[in-house]
């Protein structure tokens, strides 16, 4: 292709206009039909419905009752085909559209008829619906399993062409964790049925997943195998696992700590090799004794475990002198273990190609002039899961502290029992906080009990109270 033809295209679709509807980012790949434009002009006529975790969701109310509200949810010039139902419980409030087609009021279940105030279907056909969602921050903290259910739910009612993963996470590294993440698979693991299981069991319309790789690190470096659709950035790197072998140290009898090797590596390998890659790459990951070489025939590779004539060398055994330096291995660039980059993963099959921008992506995946980008929504779900934990990593260790200032011990009964009290209370406050969060709070840093732990604390001083009645 033509390098410059394609730049000036790249700067032409750069150029087209952000439209903002329904709390969504849309980025057009085309010019937007006019009967599009109407319904963006006419954004104030769509029904609202505002959550109580401060999510909002545009479109048209089919149905209402006192326990649900079912929506056609508008997007741009995008409407679902089927009713979305949401749960009442879940709903802060309903701010009903001005237009000729608004909702009855609450409690009435006759249908509206949506086609009023919804966009010519026939003129969205032709584009293609990217929804997309960045992971950067701490894997395990800042993205976890809860707020990516809740941003690939909110996909759900829109129907979107493509699932665009954005994989960027901070690789936690230094002392012993510079050796790998293997320790992360398990929050892959359960990521893994939201982006491929749940999606093939509970969607009427089957996105394509695609997972585009800036850091992929740790446990990250699970996502990518989730797909054979993965592109890398030109700095992009996937690896940082690599310490299998050493998992659960001496820890136990050696034959239960080997069975319990092997079962995570079949499971990780599990998820690769349905989408085309070779077992072989995932053991070069995560496992540092493991040697691997690979030539390329006919276009592809073919690995060995032994060296043969013109192989390259991908991993070593990183043992003895072969051990890579603290400073290989922070950087991600040893080969104890199989770090890849956008060159070398593309060269294995790998990744499908390198993209730097949205439209670069988008080029390869032949949208480039056709294609609409969501993309706000599930950013301020991510971001908002994310704000909590920085603000529950302060307030939680101020309640503790309050709870451990209070004192139990004083002459008078009432004061004794009033203690007890606001310690029972602190405690019950820190645990309604923590609950929906807990699997991204890391406890060990707060200095403050496991859920577990503060539950049995209330009922030992309930306890106390009942042996220190005169």
């Amino acid at each position: 292709m033509n390098k410059t033809w394609k730049n000036g295209l790249l700067a032409r679709v750069s150029a087209l206009p952000l439209l903002c509807l329904g709390g969504l980012a849309l980025v057009g790949g085309s010019t937007v039909p006019a009967e599009g434009r109407a319904v963006a002009q006419a954004a104030e006529e769509l029904d609202q419905i505002i959550f109580r975790d401060g999510r909002i969701v545009k479109g048209v109310i089919d149905k209402e009752t006192g326990d649900t509200v079912s929506v056609f949810v508008v997007v741009g010039t995008i409407r679902g085909t089927v009713a979305t139902v949401y749960q009442k419980k879940d709903v802060l409030s309903i701010i009903r559209g001005s237009g000729p087609g608004a909702a009855p009021a609450t409690g009435d279940t006759r249908e509206v008829k949506p086609e009023v105030r919804v966009p010519d279907e026939s003129a969205a056909t032709s584009k293609k619906v990217v929804y997309h969602i960045k992971l950067d921050g701490v894997l395990g903290r800042d993205f976890n399993v809860t707020p990516l259910k809740d941003a690939v739910n909110a996909a759900k009612a829109l129907e979107p062409d493509y699932l665009l993963i954005e994989l960027d996470n901070l690789w936690r590294y230094g002392g012993d964790e510079s050796k790998g993440r293997f320790d992360e698979f398990g929050i892959a693991d359960d990521i893994e049925p939201i982006l491929r299981q749940n999606i093939q069991s509970q969607w009427q319309k089957q996105p394509k997943l695609v997972v585009w790789v800036k850091n992929a690190m740790g446990g990250a470096a699970f996502i990518p195998f989730f797909t054979s659709n993965v592109y890398f950035t030109s700095t992009g790197r996937m690896g940082g696992i690599g310490d299998l072998g050493d998992l659960f140290g001496s820890m136990g009898d050696e034959v239960v700590r080997d069975k319990q090797k092997s079962l995570r590596l079949a499971r990780a390998k599990g998820m690769a090799i349905p989408n085309g890659y070779d077992e072989r790459l995932v053991e070069a990951m995560t496992w540092r004794s493991y040697v691997l070489y690979y030539t390329m025939e006919g276009g592809k590779p073919k690995y060995y475990t032994e060296p043969v004539p013109g192989a390259e060398l991908l991993t070593d055994s990183g043992e003895g002198e072969f051990e890579d330096t603290m400073e290989q291995r922070v950087r991600g660039e040893g080969n104890d273990v199989l770090t890849l980059k956008a060159e070398l993963a593309q060269k294995l099959g790998v990744s499908k190609g390198t993209a730097d921008s949205i439209e670069d992506l988008m080029f390869y995946l032949g949208i480039l002039d056709n294609y609409e980008l969501v993309s706000d929504a599930p950013e301020r779900i991510m971001d908002r899961w994310s704000q909590t934990i920085d603000r529950l990593e302060q307030e939680i260790p101020a309640l503790f502290r309050q709870f451990n200032e209070i004192n139990t011990n004083g002459q008078d009964y009432d004061a004794r029992k009033q203690a007890r009290g606001a310690q029972i209370n602190i405690l019950k406050k820190i645990i309604q906080k923590v609950e929906r969060y807990q699997e991204s709070l890391q406890w060990s840093r707060i200095g403050v009990p496991p859920l577990d732990q503060l539950r049995i604390m209330i009922e030992q001083i309930r306890l106390q109270q009942i042996a220190d009645r005169p």
